[in-house]
């Protein structure tokens, strides 16, 4: 069932994507979820590693080796935490003024972030899975709806999370990946954040 904040995405895309743009691409799907990765790599000493694959004209692989994402219920919720996050408003509140003034300079301007909602909400496949306390669990969306419940998949030795969507073609239509805009952005986070390890690749364009 599709939740009232996918829905209100998906009827008015251009007020809940970033950047703001003259045309609509999804570009906005990727960067979304790398400024949340580079929170997690600002908090967290050991993540550090960011990687960006756009594979075909919709079509992109995230992975950083963070945390990853909780699979259990926030407090009085049925849901996982990652699920909860993935279909609801779930506005990012860290006290780190000078990293959120960062991001919202290069991505979120005086918005803020929702969280990774709307990347899920306009992507006709998205699939996470995280590397988490030693368990890989992984759940798939459509269009921003869980298509089954977090399911593990053995144990790991890695951590992080792993996102692999493609844009909603039915929102976009033949709008591609705009790879200049989004090497040009991605070079800009790296500038700010020197630390962080961002390798972008790109296949099957």
């Amino acid at each position: 069932m599709m939740s009232d904040a996918v829905r209100k995405i998906r009827n008015n895309v251009e007020s809940y994507l970033r950047p703001r743009a003259p045309t609509l691409c999804p570009n906005g799907l990727i960067l979304e979820l790398v400024a949340l990765s580079t929170i997690e790599s600002c908090l967290n000493d050991f993540a550090t590693r960011i990687s960006v694959e756009v594979t075909g004209d919709h079509g992109v692989t995230l992975r950083d080796n963070g945390r990853g994402m909780r699979l259990d219920p926030d407090r009085g919720s049925t849901i996982s935490h990652a699920e909860e996050a993935l279909t609801t408003i779930y506005p990012v509140h860290i006290d780190h003024p000078q990293l959120m003034t960062a991001l919202g300079d290069w991505l979120w301007q005086d918005r803020g972030s929702l969280g990774p909602v709307v990347a899920n909400a306009l992507s006709e496949s998205f699939v996470l899975t995280s590397f988490r306390q030693g368990q890989r669990w992984v759940q798939h969306f459509e269009c921003g709806v869980a298509r089954s419940p977090a399911e593990p998949q053995g144990t790991t030795n890695d951590s992080g999370t792993e996102i692999r969507l493609v844009a909603d073609r039915t929102v976009f239509g033949r709008a591609a990946f705009d790879i200049e805009a989004l090497q040009s952005k991605l070079n800009e986070l790296t500038s700010v954040f020197p630390k962080l390890d961002l390798e972008y690749h790109q296949s099957g364009l």
